[in-house]
């Protein structure tokens, strides 16, 4: 390479350049304290003074120097000499990947032997919550040995996991910023992932799509998606199948072509869901080719495909046979608006697979079929059931979500809709990090109590979505914040202009720029009308408005629209979902029919006798009764208990009970209004040692605001825990990690055993003459107070109340959404008051049944219980199911008994975890609970079941029938 005039950087001899990226130039280098040769990367002179390049820079030092493993490149410094960032890391002689490829230098088992090592390099990244988001080969070296390391973790993000300590910190989050030049999306094209080109949320699977870019690369020596320009590469990505030709056009494998195909699924839960399962395939694979095992593809491909094709033409659908009559009614009708009132469980996804099928079979051309989904995975799905029943044309169908379309739109009719082709689409977490550089440019975070970026984030989300002004959205949604209406109008303004200049689309811009883009073309209006002749919408009570609008002008030139759903089942308007789509339907088109569909093909008919009565009382609406024909079934029973602990017993000991008899736990779930309510459960099932797995909400000892308070008892039950001191300490404003360090080395509680009580205060007292800085002494002051009186508190009610009335200031300044951990707290100080010592109450808490009864899980009954808010519950379905804390207050919440929607919504949330039973239901409320000083009624079953006949919903308390 060109030799460079010398250079020193800090202790580091330049020698002479290496290669250079988007941000930043590599050299070789010489240490002169360690006299070895060292790569050494520095941020380009031009990115020096950008904040967000450097964050980045240091970001890729960070990710790295996380990981030790073979096979990915070491960091051993980072720093800055003069101002100039560097990273000084191993150098590696070889050639990259990207060499390798263009030189064809490698057969398929050193390709094999490469990707398995690079997979396990990767799977160590993930282990540590790191995703690369940018694997392609120029950030893989080969050393001349063969080993292969991974380079260039620039982009790489910091992933919350469950078995980690602490949740990445938001500045480890990449943003795309105004520097990026316009239209460039973060990663390479060729190698990002369906997610990532949507701008949607990515995990671990994104990396293992991008692997088998590099992975289909390196076997045929051509990208598999790649096109002549980027906006047809990426519509390959989205849409079409990857290229598995090698280089002298022969397939691959069949063996190879399915790991390949796995890899590269659409979906991301099609995808390989770790590393680790790719890398053991790979294994087998390379261990067959080499005993010769491996068959080859060819005729038995041909032949596969030849018997589908033949069977697609002689085989024709017994529709009469196939459906009942209201299945079969919606089906037939392709022609003119059609609302299909679908109850639940009544087969609405069967009745659109076949309305697909339908659909092409009497000729509609696929293409001019589209089907809108809640998520892209349903679409994939329903089609590929539609081209299984007849015609494989059906997957020619168009599919996707209304964000999808939205991206697709405005890259193909780009001159039409007014958007620049080459916008940039901002995840969430970009999004969010905009959204702070913004406020804090504004000085908007200065003395005061201004909402957070994810909080302002879901503000401006829940506007766009409900086509709401601020102030509606504050008052209903963050009353805390309706003071500061004008300033986030103000950075809302700025936020939307930054965005346009910058031609930036959040997720939710997407379907905004769809809408103005319709309403402002007419021939936009006309070019969709015509190329969708047959518009079909899935789940649409959970569509909001804008997407309503979006509907109704997609459908210029006709008014072949079919949409499904059930307002019964409308539960989330807290994302801006509305039921009245559904009850307008007919206003938007007039010449609408209505099918209803009422036979239920899940739940036995005394289940549904009960979701029916629940829903008796709904003056909005189309009125159906749910029937069954499935044979058997014991009616629900209400259960009646004392408390909170007793209604968790009566779980726990129902659950053991039907686990003895055979039942899968597997095919229990426990369903309730919100997160906290199973706080006492869990409790409870860790002691009977019954695994379960927990859905909408975090485990209850995973809380951050539980872990906060229950870490003061923690150093008071056993002062050497420094993970819960450095918990406590860092609560206090102005105390890092540094501090926490000095304030534990000055209290010795990692030199000494502190179990008496009389050396736990003298300890607190030592705390107290800690010499501290002004502007946090008084705090930890206070804290050393908080302490002491909890260690001479007798009770753990009594030492949580002192430890609460510390905590709770500093609750509101740390969480926007301090009222709902608030009651979360009060819920935990009820379950303190049942024990009689803190370490009690903290082996409790701790205790995961999950990894106890590993071994007995085969033997007892597979899976796991299902703990899940009812919000998360929706689509799925178990034989016994029981619904918890059916106190009228708690369900419904009495914080939405004010407003008639509200209390509407909460009766349709209950109809819902009603009608995810099969076989076994149980209602259960405790009567002895605390409902607040504002209330002076005493509890009560809810108010939605009460009123319920004792012969369709008999009663009984656990001492026996009523």
């Amino acid at each position: 390479m060109k030799q460079i005039p010398e250079q020193t950087i800090a202790h580091y001899r330049v020698v002479e350049p290496l290669g250079a990226g988007g941000m930043g130039a590599v050299y070789k280098a010489y240490d002169k304290k360690l006299h070895r040769v060292i790569a050494l990367k520095l941020l380009k002179p031009e990115y020096v003074s950008q904040q967000d390049r450097r964050r980045r820079f240091f970001q890729e030092a960070r990710a790295a120097s996380a990981l030790n493993h073979p096979h990915i490149v070491t960091v051993y410094e980072v720093g800055e000499d003069d101002g100039k960032p560097y990273i000084a890391m191993e150098y590696v002689e070889g050639e990259t990947l990207r060499q390798k490829i263009k030189a064809r230098a490698l057969q398929v088992k050193e390709n094999l032997e490469i990707a398995i090592q690079i997979a396990e390099g990767l799977a160590k990244a993930h282990e540590a919550g790191i995703i690369h988001r940018d694997l392609k080969p120029e950030n893989l070296m080969i050393r001349r040995d063969g080993y292969a390391k991974i380079l260039d973790f620039g982009l790489a993000k910091l992933i919350a996991q469950r078995e980690r300590a602490f949740a990445a910190d938001s500045g480890q989050k990449t943003l795309l910023r105004v520097e990026t030049e316009s239209g460039t999306m973060m990663g390479t094209v060729n190698y990002m992932s369906p997610e990532q080109l949507l701008g949607q949320r990515v995990d671990r699977r994104c990396d293992i799509f991008s692997f088998g870019v590099v992975l289909c690369e390196m076997l045929t020596g051509t990208c598999p998606f790649v096109n002549k320009n980027r906006i047809d590469t990426m519509h390959a990505i989205l849409h079409g199948e990857p290229r598995m030709l090698n280089a002298n056009k022969a397939e691959l494998p069949l063996d190879l072509q399915r790991i390949l195909g796995k890899a590269l699924a659409k979906a991301p839960k099609d995808r390989y869901q770790t590393v680790a399962e790719l890398a053991t395939e790979l294994r087998v694979f390379k261990r067959n080719l080499e005993l010769g095992k491996v068959a080859a593809a060819g005729v038995k491909t041909k032949l596969v495909l030849a018997r589908v094709t033949s069977a697609s033409r002689s085989d024709r659908i017994d529709y009469a046979k196939e459906l009942n009559e209201s299945q079969l009614k919606a089906v037939m009708t392709t022609e003119g608006p059609l609302l299909i009132v679908a109850g639940a469980g009544t087969g609405k996804t069967r009745t659109l697979v076949y309305r697909v099928a339908r659909l092409v079979e009497t000729g509609a051309r696929p293409e001019s079929v589209l089907l809108l989904t809640f998520t892209r995975r349903a679409a994939i799905s329903m089609l590929a059931r539609a081209a299984s029943l007849a015609d494989a044309r059906c997957q020619r169908v168009s599919g996707g979500t209304f964000h999808s379309l939205g991206h697709s739109v405005l890259r193909k009719f780009s001159e039409l809709s007014g958007v620049d082709r080459n916008f940039t689409v901002l995840d969430q977490s970009d999004t969010e990090d905009l959204i702070d550089l913004l406020r804090r440019q504004m000085k908007l975070t200065k003395g005061r109590h201004f909402p957070r970026k994810r909080t302002i984030g879901a503000i401006f989300s829940m506007m766009v979505n409900k086509v709401s002004p601020m102030k509606q959205v504050l008052s209903q949604s963050h009353p805390q914040f309706i003071d500061e209406r004008k300033a986030l109008e103000q950075l809302f303004k700025s936020f939307e202009e930054f965005k346009r200049t910058r031609h930036m689309l959040t997720y939710d811009d997407l379907l905004v720029r769809l809408r103005e883009a319709l309403e402002g073309s007419s021939e936009l209006r006309r070019q969709l009308s015509d190329q969708y002749r047959y518009i079909m919408v899935d789940e649409y009570q959970d569509t909001n408005k804008l997407q309503a609008q979006i509907v109704r002008l997609m459908t210029a030139t006709h008014d072949n629209v079919a949409v499904v759903g059930d307002e019964f089942q409308s539960i989330y308007s807290f994302r801006g979902a509305s039921h009245r789509n559904m009850l307008e339907f007919p206003k938007l088109f007039p010449a609408a029919q209505i099918i209803k569909l009422e036979e239920n093909f899940r739940s036995t008919q005394p289940i549904l006798d009960v979701a029916n009565a629940i829903m008796e009382e709904v003056k909005e609406g189309y009125s159906k009764r749910l029937f069954s024909r499935i044979e058997g079934g014991e009616p629900p029973v209400v259960v009646g208990a004392r408390d909170e602990n007793e209604q968790s017993q009566f779980v726990a000991e129902r659950i053991e009970e039907l686990r003895e008899q055979g039942v899968p736990l597997s095919e229990i779930a426990v369903l309730f209004r919100s997160s906290s309510h199973s706080f006492d459960l869990e409790i409870e099932l860790g002691k009977h040692g019954i695994p379960f797995r927990k859905f909408g909400g975090i485990r209850f000892a995973e809380s951050a605001h539980i872990k906060d308070a229950l870490a003061f008892l923690r150093v008071v039950v056993k002062p050497s825990d420094t993970l819960s001191w450095f918990r406590a300490l860092k609560l206090i404003d102005h105390i890092g990690d540094a501090t926490v360090y000095q304030i534990l080395d000055h209290l010795g509680v990692e030199r000494k055993e502190f179990r008496s009580a009389r050396t736990k205060e003298g300890l607190f007292r030592k705390l107290h003459r800690f010499p501290a800085r002004a502007s946090y002494q008084a705090q930890l002051g206070r804290m050393a107070r908080v302490l002491t009186s909890v260690l001479e508190s007798k009770t753990p009610g009594e030492q949580l109340s002192t430890v609460l009335r510390f905590y709770r200031p500093l609750l509101k300044t740390k969480y926007d959404d301090s009222p709902r951990r608030g009651r979360d707290l009060e819920h935990l100080q009820a379950i303190a008051k049942r024990y009689k010592t803190s370490a009690k109450l903290l082996d409790d808490v701790a205790l995961d049944p999950s990894d106890a009864t590993q071994r007995s899980i085969a033997r007892r009954g597979s899976g796991f219980v299902t703990l899940s808010t009812v919000h998360s519950a929706k689509g799925l379905e178990w034989d016994s199911l029981f619904v918890i804390w059916m106190t009228d207050g708690w369900f419904p919440s009495s914080r939405f008994q004010d407003e008639f929607d509200d209390l509407e919504e909460e009766r349709r949330l209950l109809y819902v975890a009603t009608t995810r039973a099969k076989r076994d239901l149980h209602f259960v409320y405790p009567l002895n609970v605390y409902r607040g000083p504002e209330s002076d009624s005493l509890p009560a079953l809810s108010r939605f079941l009460e009123p319920i006949s004792h012969t369709i919903l008999p009663r009984a308390s656990l001492l026996g029938v009523e």
